[in-house]
């Protein structure tokens, strides 16, 4: 494909290897689920097994998808309607439109966040926090030629 059929980049054809996984529910599954973690192959089968039971699954559901990184102490979400994720560290999220983002709370009280709407409709997306910390951000989503593309900030209570 080319990035041009994305709505951005170049229309040059680019054939590249990409990892597609998933797992056979059976045949007429009832919110069957299941999750995994891309990990490095030269790590041995035991760091490997550590590695993927290392992530806390908050969420997994036709709302949204998360989970925590106790190690990296993030969080990851990908909301497919308005829905609210409580991290471990206390902060809920809740944005009003679906979403990918990316939570990194910081020693200094900090709160990083990146976020992308694969939809690519652009626009205003509000963040409402709760929990730890209560405030909601309107996040000016990039528009024409960068629309679809990530967003980050950090904000401090």
């Amino acid at each position: 494909g080319s990035w041009s059929a994305c709505g951005v980049g170049s229309k040059e054809l680019l054939t590249l290897q990409v990892l597609n996984a998933g797992l056979d529910h059976g045949i007429k599954p009832a919110a069957a689920t299941y999750a995994y973690a891309v990990l490095h192959r030269e790590n041995s089968p035991d760091c490997l097994r550590a590695e993927a039971n290392r992530f806390m699954i908050l969420r997994n559901d036709a709302d949204a998808q998360a989970v925590w990184d106790p190690l990296s102490i993030r969080g990851q979400a990908v909301f497919y309607r308005p829905a609210e994720i409580t991290f471990p560290d206390g902060l809920a999220i809740k944005p009003d439109h679906p979403c990918i983002l990316l939570y990194n709370p910081e020693e200094n009280g900090r709160m990083a966040f990146t976020l992308a709407q694969p939809e690519q409709l652009g626009g205003m997306l509000t963040l409402r926090l709760s929990g730890r910390k209560d405030g909601s951000f309107g996040i000016q989503l990039p528009a024409h030629e960068y629309v679809g593309s990530s967003v980050s900030f950090s904000c401090v209570f």
